[in-house]
This record gives C-alpha cells, sequence and structure tokens, in this order.
C-alpha cells in the first residue's frame, strides 16, 4: 500500500533508483527515526513495489514511476524534498544535479567518471559535475558526489587517518576485494558491465601525481583473504574514482594509490568468468557489434536478482571481504592503518531482506551523510566529494553504530 503525501509536506529524502541498491538504502534511511516521509523514483514498477515491501509500513511513500532524464518537470516533483539521493546511474548526474538547484534540494550519488575517458557518456564525469559548483553555492546546497563503499567510504576512511594522526603525507593505499561465489548459474554480486569494464581495461594506479597504466603481468597478484575466502588471485583494476577523489581532494600529498581484487565463482577464477561470457555470446554469433561490455554482461544473471537467486537456491553461498591498507607519515611516525569488512550473504539477508553484500556495503554512506544533511550536521555548500567532509569521524562513528562490521588494527614505529 502507497501512502501518498499532500503536496506541500515537505519530504526528508528521495531515491531515484530503486533496484537492489536504491532499496539497500532506502532500508538504513527507514532504520533512522525521525525519517517520515520517502519519495522513490524508478521507470520500473517492480523496483517500486520492492521499496514499498521493505519499508512502506515503516514510513509514508509517494512514488513516481517514471523516467526523471525524460521529465523536463522533475524537478517541480522534488521542490519540497531535502535530500535526493540518485542510486540509479552516473547519466542521470548532470540532469538530476540541475534538477535539484532549481528545486533547492541537496544532492547526493553513488560515483561519477573521474576522468574524461574516451568514449565515456557525456554528463558523467566529476569534471561535469563540478562546473556546477558555484551554481550550488549561491543555491545554499550541497551536492556530494561518489559516495558509495568504493569510492565513498575508502576516501572517508582515508581523510579520518590523516586528521586523526596528522599526517603529513600518505604513502600508500591499497583498496582490495576478495569475494567467494557458489552458483548453478554465471552471477556476479555488483553490475556485470562495471566488473568487466574494470578488469578488461588497462589497469592504472596513482603513482607520484600521475596516473600510470601497468603491464597486464605487473597488475596480477595474490592476497591470502580470511577464510572461507582463502587465497584468491588479484588484478589491479581501471580507473577507479580514488585515483583522483583522494589525491585531488583529501588535503595533503599521496605518493600511490592502487585498487584491486578478484573472485572464484564455484571453480572459476575472474579471467574463466570472462572467457564463459564470452562463450556464452558466441555461441550467437562471432561476429559483435556495439559495446563489447554490454554484450558479454548479458551472460551475467543480473546483479538486481542476486538476493532472489539466493533465496531460490541458484546462489548457495557468498562471502565477501574488503581491505583498506594505509601507510602515512607523522614527522619521525610511521603509521600503519588496516580496515577489514567480512560478510556473508547468509548474514546480510537477515539484516536487510532483499539486498546483497555489494548493496549492502554501499548503503551505510549515502545514507548517513542524508540524514546529517537534513539535521544540518553536514553545512558545506556547493559540489564536493566525501574526503572534502569536515564531519569526517561522526560519519564514521555513525556507520559503525548501523551495524558495518569494521575490523582495525593500527601500528606505528
Amino acid at each position: 500500500m502507497f501512502l501518498q503525501t499532500k503536496e506541500g509536506i515537505n519530504l526528508n529524502y528521495a531515491i531515484i533508483g530503486c533496484g537492489i541498491t536504491g532499496s539497500a538504502i532506502a532500508y538504513q534511511l527507514s532504520r533512522i527515526d525521525s525519517i517520515k516521509e520517502l519519495v522513490i523514483v524508478d521507470k520500473n514498477p517492480e523496483n517500486i513495489n520492492r521499496v514499498n515491501e521493505l519499508v512502506g509500513k515503516k514510513v509514508k511513500i509517494k512514488s513516481y514511476c517514471l523516467d526523471p532524464l525524460k521529465d523536463n518537470k522533475f524537478f517541480q516533483k522534488i521542490k519540497n524534498t531535502k535530500v535526493l539521493i540518485n542510486s540509479a546511474s552516473p547519466l542521470c548526474n548532470i540532469k538530476l544535479m540541475k534538477d535539484c538547484i532549481k528545486s533547492a534540494t541537496n544532492y547526493i550519488d553513488l560515483a561519477s567518471n573521474p576522468f574524461p575517458y574516451p568514449g565515456i557518456e557525456k554528463g558523467t564525469t566529476l569534471d561535469e559535475q563540478l562546473v556546477l559548483n558555484e551554481k550550488f553555492r549561491r543555491s545554499g546546497i550541497v551536492a556530494i558526489t561518489n559516495t558509495g563503499f568504493s569510492p565513498g567510504f575508502t576516501d572517508i576512511i582515508s581523510k579520518n587517518l590523516a586528521v586523526k594522526y596528522s599526517l603529513d603525507r600518505i604513502n600508500s593505499i591499497q583498496i582490495y576485494f576478495g569475494e567467494r561465489i557458489g552458483s548453478e548459474k554465471l552471477v556476479c554480486s555488483w553490475s556485470p558491465y562495471i566488473l568487466l569494464l574494470e578488469v578488461l581495461s588497462p589497469p592504472t594506479i596513482y603513482r607520484d601525481g600521475k596516473i600510470i597504466e601497468l603491464d597486464f603481468n605487473d597488475a596480477i597478484g595474490y592476497i591470502d583473504f580470511p577464510n572461507p575466502i582463502g587465497r584468491i588471485k588479484t588484478r589491479v583494476f581501471s580507473g577507479h574514482p580514488e585515483l583522483r577523489t583522494i589525491p585531488e581532494f583529501i588535503g595533503l600529498p599521496v605518493d600511490e594509490i592502487k585498487i584491486g581484487g578478484g573472485m572464484y565463482l564455484n571453480n572459476l577464477e575472474l579471467s574463466d568468468m570472462i572467457a564463459a561470457a564470452l562463450s556464452k555470446q558466441l555461441r550467437e554469433s562471432v561476429i559483435f557489434k556495439g559495446d563489447v561490455f554490454e554484450i558479454l554482461s548479458k551472460s551475467f544473471e543480473s546483479a538486481e536478482n542476486f538476493d532472489r537467486n539466493y533465496k531460490n537456491g541458484i546462489i548457495k553461498y557468498e562471502y565477501f571481504c574488503g581491505t583498506i591498507s594505509i601507510t602515512g607519515k607523522s614527522k619521525d611516525k610511521i603509521i600503519h592503518y588496516n580496515l577489514e569488512i567480512n560478510e556473508s550473504i547468509e548474514n546480510i539477508i537477515k539484516k536487510i531482506p532483499c539486498g546483497s553484500i555489494a548493496s549492502y556495503v554501499v548503503s551505510f554512506l549515502p545514507a548517513v551523510i542524508a540524514h546529517m544533511i537534513t539535521q544540518k550536521k553536514i553545512t558545506q555548500r556547493g559540489v564536493i566529494v566525501p574526503g572534502q567532509l569536515t564531519e569526517i569521524n561522526e560519519i564514521i562513528q555513525r556507520i559503525r553504530g548501523m551495524g558495518l562490521n569494521m575490523k582495525e588494527t593500527i601500528r606505528q614505529e
């Protein structure tokens, strides 16, 4: 049942894109007692129903089944909304940001392209967002971009360490993900398109003020993750936003940033999964026309159905570990920091009935930031990234209090 709100009532939040990640964010927001109303927008009615089933008994919901990119008057629908969260796609970033300027609504998204790579869609880059900085400032609102897990949470952790230990510089940031999935079908817990893009594109790192493209041999390594994941072959990913958002905006020198990961699907490593996806498409034709990543993505089950596939027994298990390792210098001391997050789909489904590990870990930061904006705890204006926020420690404490399993170790020498 949808509880339609009356015109003129101030709505705290609007979520654009109500797939598995948007639903998880809605669930996190519903856990905050002061939240009473929510606007949800998605062109797929099934996604709207998903959010309604998840949180409809806790909050009043006003729903719009439409594509905001095709609605020239969409800003009128959010004019009484305090914060809009774009969990749909970077393709929506600029259009929604302009709508937020017109409606004086604060804006949050999960990602944008850090650099104008050849062939990327117009309106998806961080540079295009930063052009709107002065308009957001003059409107008295804030746009916080790249607030997912990586980027987003990783930026927050890096900035907090720098502030807490008064670091003069960060020598190294290494962010790695390990995953082990058992499944009857070809699956991925996040967008197969993004997985293929990050793994097949040239591996890149940040080093000494430059983006460095690695040889594929140099991008491969092995990491011993905690059991039951174990030893995983990893690859350095291509073009992660932190390669820009951390060194450019964190406020101190950074020498090197490296981001990568690996996974097993049954007995298949990443390269085997890609070969399986390619083989599946080759059954139809040896000639591909169009975006090769999009074509190969069709071989995978939709990540939006990850929770349903688990509940239906197609996915047998999933284990995830994310690590953030930072080495920094403070005067005559060297600080070694490590953060580890371990989860299983079995535990996640108990916490968020319709979710995946990927959507779960992403959902914390945008929900916390949105709430702090409505509380006027975040008062910055303009277009910024998480590493520029001033309330870093409180954000982390709130995320910890909401249940994200964070295991930290710090060593000084």
